[in-house]
């Protein structure tokens, strides 16, 4: 969830609890509530307030049930591959252990970490990778060889195009330890 949805969210949910709050009093006539709402209400900038915040509950209401029947459900844990005898579904968790035996290969790698993205279209697949180095070592040749393994090898088990393959690499880490001279 982004900063902006957030925002949008919080204000829906703070609009909402006040306005909710202020007509649950107002109908039920508690205390001085009622005498306060009816001031608002004679007065020309707390009516436009209140038909302010209603209109703005009403636009996101609108917003969220059109958004809730038109968009299909996120792309659940995997890979889904329709065929005539029924659908084959490959998890995401299966994906990144592909990913992580090939990385294993490598012995210069230390901590791989992998995040599988699989787009609604499910098209083509986009993988993240990142790593720290154990030694200086080439990095640009390995880290273009890893890119091109991983996609020769899950483009060959999933027979679906890899779009992207990122690869981050860290700075080598230094055993601090082993590094000190006594």
């Amino acid at each position: 969830m982004n900063g902006l949805t957030r925002i949008i969210g919080l204000l829906f949910a703070f609009v909402t609890i006040v306005f909710t709050t202020g007509a649950l009093l107002y109908v039920f006539e508690l205390g001085a509530s009622t005498a306060m709402i009816d001031g608002w209400l004679g007065d020309t900038v707390g009516f436009w307030i209140i038909i302010g915040m209603a209109i703005f509950i009403g636009i996101i209401s609108i917003g969220i049930l059109i958004t809730s029947l038109t968009r299909s459900s996120p792309s659940s844990d995997g890979f889904h591959i329709e065929t005539s005898d029924g659908t084959i579904e490959i998890t995401r968790a299966s994906i990144r252990s592909m990913v992580h035996q090939t990385l294993k290969e490598y012995r210069d790698l230390r901590a791989p970490e992998v995040i599988i993205q699989i787009p609604r279209k499910q098209d083509a697949i986009n993988i993240r990778t990142s790593f720290h180095l154990f030694r200086e070592t080439e990095a640009q040749t390995l880290t273009k060889e890893i890119q091109q393994r991983v996609k020769d090898r899950v483009e060959a088990w999933l027979e679906v195009p890899v779009r992207d393959v990122r690869v981050t690499v860290h700075e080598p880490k230094v055993d601090k330890k082993k590094a000190r001279v006594v």
